[in-house]
């Protein structure tokens, strides 16, 4: 039962996190209200930038503006994610067997922990970051948007804006900053799950038969059923993977120009370029910058992890003992070792992936970004 518990249940739990609670009504009625409204008003913002055509306008409303585009995206990206995710869930789910799930509860407890870890920690760092966002100060006007854009179009609506925003915006902090990382975690573990299982019976594929000489017809064709079934699993994990990757790609660069601009707009607000620059609160930014460390983590080092999948396979494969199958088993075996080469990777672009490397060219230009605006700063001095 502890195997259990540790096993599928918490499993289970990742699913209801990632999946379950967006398919609840009431989810989905709070989530396409906001992406409507938020949606106009930033349509609305977006025509004043325009109009107006003002740097400083620009720079003191860029920040929040492109926060909450950022946050429209995560949004809309989760919507289509949880179905994307879910149909991967029910094809695996599709052909596990009972002895499949005897294994999974026997596997290393140690992934689910650390994911879990991982979940609990990112989302308490987007409800702190919501919340300090929400507990506004006498610079509201600079941090959202939303207040100076009703004040002067929309004053009679003033009161209920900054107040629905207030009781969206932690709801919308937790969920739209941290899930899209969730997602790349979820699937891990789906993932870990299907490799366990075909590593189990890739590593038994001689069981009972390791000293079976190849003219022994009985045993050589027990090998080839196993042989097949592991090609067709492995065929399975991999097309069903790859197919979440590709869907998952084309969701990317929206999300990374957003990302860029905001961040962008956060530097430079933190330097006080500007006339009409007001800093953002320290409070609201040092839990901000936590928040986008631990998801950048998160995705760096769960994306890797999904990129050693493949390597693990691999190495399973060499390690079986081959040599005493006939010619048929052993061109199965090299079409199998063949299949495993292929990496497992969630892209960006063509040469970028979601790992360890993208971390390091995110933390890089990060740093390289502050240096120029820096320099720009003490020039302006």
């Amino acid at each position: 039962m502890a195997g259990i518990m540790a096993g599928e249940t918490l499993l289970k739990m990742y699913r209801f996190e990632c999946i379950g609670f967006f398919q609840f009504r009431i989810v989905k009625f709070l989530l396409y209200n906001i992406i409507i409204i938020w949606s106009l008003l930033s349509l609305f913002q977006l025509g004043l930038f325009i109009y107006k055509f003002e740097l400083n306008y620009l720079l003191q409303l860029g920040p929040s503006y492109f926060i909450i585009v950022f946050l429209l995206t995560s949004i809309t990206y989760i919507l289509i994610l949880v179905d994307l995710v879910n149909d991967l869930t029910l094809e695996f789910e599709s052909v596990r067997s009972e002895c499949d799930s005897a294994i999974v509860n026997r596997q290393d407890k140690k992934e689910f922990i650390q994911g879990i870890t991982y979940m609990v920690t990112s989302l308490v760092s987007g409800c702190i970051t919501g919340i300090t966002y929400a507990s506004f100060s006498d610079d509201e006007n600079q941090l959202v948007f939303f207040f100076p854009l009703c004040e002067e179009y929309f004053p009679r609506l003033k009161f209920i804006v900054k107040w629905g925003f207030r009781l969206s915006i932690v709801f919308v902090y937790c969920l739209a900053v941290v899930s899209p990382s969730h997602y790349i975690v979820y699937s891990l573990l789906l993932f870990k799950v299907e490799e366990n299982i075909l590593l189990h019976y890739i590593k038994n594929i001689n069981q009972n038969y390791e000293n079976e000489d190849q003219v022994d017809v009985a045993s050589q064709n027990i090998i080839k059923q196993r042989l097949i079934f592991c090609l067709k699993r492995h065929i399975f994990f991999s097309r069903s993977t790859r197919k979440l990757f590709m869907k998952s790609e084309n969701l990317v660069l929206p999300l990374q120009i957003e990302g860029a601009l905001y961040f962008m707009c956060i530097v430079i607000n933190m330097f006080g370029l500007g006339d009409a620059v007001s800093k953002l609160s320290y409070v609201h930014l040092i839990s901000l910058i936590t928040t986008a460390c631990v998801t950048l983590a998160g995705l760096s080092v769960y994306g890797q992890k999904i990129e050693d999948l493949s390597d693990n396979i691999f190495n399973c494969l060499i390690d079986v003992k081959w040599y005493h199958w006939n010619e048929a088993n052993k061109k199965l075996y090299l079409m199998f070792l063949q299949n495993s080469l292929k990496p497992f990777k969630i892209k960006f672009t063509e040469n970028i992936s979601v790992n360890y490397k993208m971390g390091l060219e995110i933390i890089k230009t990060f740093f390289s970004f502050i240096s120029v605006v820096n320099q720009l700063q003490q020039n302006k001095d």
